[in-house]
């Protein structure tokens, strides 16, 4: 669950201190009043010594009392004392908790690109220009705004002879083996018997019976021979989770999210990204290429407060920040990423050059959005050597998760 010092109750009431002045200026009056009360009625009853009798009743009194009122304050504080050093452990765990990191090892980015020499998914998110216009989908007729990947070549030339439906799974299969290959590549070091633990999300028309297979195929082919554990789990919410619960653990966290032929063609970006990433108490295999801090969850109308918190779970100084990524967000969403630019975290970018809406550059990139905003400031950090901050929306319940990559 995500970390929240906000639910964290208040230090305990502590009383105020005993003033002693005013016990012993009591004690003195009292002592007065009573020493003449004693000479009044030693003179009139002709008694013996209640002069002095009455002021050592009446100090008698005083002293029980102010041993309780000091035994009362001790007590007090003793259980404040205890509330205090229990609210500072609890404190301290949590925030130990929030600044829990995973190592990334391997990023692998795959968007439609412009054929133009030397364009990257970083250059082309960084600089644009947009490339989401009006156009005819692989083997479709009607036009959409949107973005998708060039039918894969067969033999000296692409065959537009096949269904949509056959030239989407032959993308989703092109994409996937290459992006599976390079994985391979980082995996190559460690042990047959690492556990890799492989969560894999899909926005796709295709058929779970067609695409399914195809993984299986592509995993084959790709030569990966450590043994692979299925997790399920969804975004950012996932990597919460994963820093909550197996933080000490010894397997790897492979996350391969695609976006190929989405039901919904409309504004929409084919893409597909693969994050190794691994527990940085148990990997010391490969050095890790960035940091992966944990993700906050906030409202859009507390962007500011998760931001910051966001910030500080890594801790970030001010103006650290040099780019902000933004994916998966509504216009009314990424509107209110604006006035907080202005917040200290976010002081060292510029804006609007140093803030990067994926979604205008290439169109929305479904589940693949928080992995792409994540992969892309990842790259951007090794070649600034910066920190960056990644944006991106839960459409299932509406929430936003801001994620720090900072580099190795």
């Amino acid at each position: 669950m995500p970390v929240n010092l906000k639910i964290i109750p208040p230090a305990a009431w502590r009383p105020t201190p005993i003033r002693f002045g005013c016990w012993f200026s009591a004690l003195g009056a009292l002592v007065v009043v009573t020493a003449i009360a004693g000479l009044a009625f030693d003179r009139q009853e002709e008694s013996t010594k209640l002069w002095i009798l009455f002021p050592v009743d009446i100090m008698l009194v005083w002293l029980l009392v102010f041993v309780l009122r000091v035994l009362l304050w001790l007590f007090q504080h003793i259980l404040a004392n205890g509330w205090d050093r229990r609210r500072e452990e609890t404190l301290l765990w949590e925030t130990r908790r929030g600044r829990r990191a995973l190592q990334i090892l391997h990023i692998s980015v795959d968007i439609p690109l412009p054929e133009e020499p030397g364009q990257t998914p970083v250059t082309l998110l960084i600089e644009g220009p947009s490339i989401l216009k009006s156009q005819t989908g692989r083997g479709r007729e009607n036009y959409c705004l949107h973005t998708f990947f060039p039918p894969p070549p067969m033999g000296q030339e692409s065959d537009d002879s096949l269904e949509p439906e056959q030239q989407d799974l032959m993308v989703f299969q092109a994409r996937l083996q290459k992006l599976l290959a390079d994985v391979a590549i980082t995996l190559a070091p460690f042990s047959p018997k690492q556990t890799l633990a492989v969560l894999f999300e899909a926005d796709t028309s295709i058929l779970p019976r067609r695409f399914i297979p195809v993984w299986h195929d592509s995993l084959k082919e790709a030569s990966i021979t450590q043994p692979i554990e299925y997790v399920d789990g969804h975004g950012a919410q996932f990597i919460d989770e994963w820093l909550d619960n197996r933080i000490n653990d010894k397997s790897l966290l492979l996350i391969i999210a695609a976006q190929v032929a989405p039901e919904m063609r409309k504004g929409s970006a084919e893409a597909m990204v693969a994050l190794l990433l691994g527990n940085r108490l148990t990997q010391n295999t490969v050095p890790p290429l960035a940091w992966l801090h944990r993700p906050e969850r906030t409202d859009p109308q507390l962007l500011d407060e998760g931001i910051a918190q966001a910030a500080d779970w890594v801790p970030l100084e001010e103006g650290q920040v040099k780019h902000l990524w933004l994916s998966g967000l509504t216009v009314e969403e990424a509107s209110t990423v604006i006035p907080a630019m202005a917040l200290p975290p976010l002081s060292g970018v510029p804006s609007p050059a140093g803030r990067h809406n994926t979604d205008l550059i290439i169109g929305h990139a479904g589940c693949v959005s928080p992995w792409l905003a994540a992969a892309v400031a990842t790259l951007t950090a090794q070649q600034t050597g910066s920190a960056q901050l990644a944006i991106s929306a839960d459409r299932d319940t509406g929430v936003l998760w801001i994620q720090a990559i900072t580099p190795a």
